[in-house]
């Protein structure tokens, strides 16, 4: 498992969409950080998870995909 999460042609890609949808998802869930709403080491730990989340995903989908070559 881990190494398909470190997997050179997988982990690029997963990065990537990690960082796009884990922004997005922040945005939704946290809009009231933008608004003055104080930053909590629960909010950061809960931030870092919609990162973590979508990487795994993206991971799983494209070892899928690779196996089935």
């Amino acid at each position: 498992m881990l190494k398909t999460l470190l997997h050179p042609e997988i982990s690029p890609r997963a990065l990537r969409v990690a960082l796009l949808v884990g922004t997005i998802l922040n945005l939704i869930n946290h809009y009231d950080l933008f608004l003055g709403s104080p930053l909590s080491v629960k909010l950061l730990f809960q931030m870092g998870l919609t990162y973590i989340v979508p990487y795994m995903v993206s991971c799983h989908g494209q070892s899928s995909v690779i196996q089935t070559r």
